[in-house]
């Protein structure tokens, strides 16, 4: 039982990861849900890229201002790793999702601009 604590997480992120890969290379096939070619359409695409980016950004500032590198107690009980390993965990995690917004966003412009 001890084990499966320990791998479980791993493999729910591994499986989260997989449909989210899935559902963009469905998303890139289908056209139907991209919305009106419009400047109101690609404006609120900017201030979502832009609030994204606060938020990421916040969370590394918040992760890099953390007392030697020990992630807050709030967090330490949803995590199994524990102590310094869990505060580079979260930090790599932001990091990956910061390097991950912009080609992310990339790609729903694009689709946008298709005809």
């Amino acid at each position: 039982m001890r084990v499966l604590r320990k791998l479980l997480p791993g493999t729910v992120l591994l499986a989260v990861i997989g449909l989210v890969i899935y559902g963009a290379m469905s998303l890139a096939r289908d056209t139907s849900w991209v919305p009106p070619r419009n400047a109101g359409t690609t404006r609120a695409l900017a201030v979502l890229f832009l609030m994204t980016d606060v938020i990421v950004g916040g969370a590394m500032v918040a992760l890099l201002l953390c007392r030697d590198k020990w992630p807050p107690k709030r967090l330490e009980w949803l995590f199994p790793l524990k102590g310094k390993w869990l505060w580079y965990t979260l930090f790599s995690m932001s990091v990956i999702a910061y390097a991950a917004l912009a080609p992310a966003f990339l790609f729903f412009l694009a689709s946008l601009r298709r005809p």
